[in-house]
């Protein structure tokens, strides 16, 4: 079974990242450790892979993600990042003032508005 999860678009993260929580209760296998430089500094972090992951009306397979609790916001209801990883997948398109960002895969678009939540299964 999938699960919601809001995530924070950040074009500066080399890969989308998710809680703690949300590995453990989908049992997600580390591949490995890898070094993270974060504002907050540098720390390691379980790298895993994502059986899937649904923006919008897009379906991804075999994402990478890292295992990563952003400050303050860890436990249930914490929030990840949408990173580069996965948004070079798309042509993509935000307007801010409006809170939506628009994805174009394949010639295909997607429309989503600003606090929807991927799921991830």
């Amino acid at each position: 079974g999938g699960q919601s999860l809001p995530l924070l678009v950040d074009t500066g993260a080399t890969y989308t990242s998710i809680p703690s929580a949300l590995a453990r209760s989908l049992r997600l296998a580390t591949i490995r450790k890898v070094t993270v430089h974060t504002a907050s500094g540098t720390i390691q972090a379980d790298l895993v892979a994502l059986p899937a992951i649904e923006i919008g009306s897009f379906r991804l397979t075999g994402v990478r993600a890292l295992v990563l609790d952003l400050p303050g916001n860890s436990g249930p209801g914490g929030r990840g990042l949408l990173g580069m990883n996965v948004l070079r997948r798309f042509q993509v398109k935000m307007d801010p003032d409006a809170g939506i960002m628009e994805l174009t895969l394949g010639g295909r678009l997607d429309r989503t508005m600003a606090g929807d939540a991927a799921d991830m299964a």
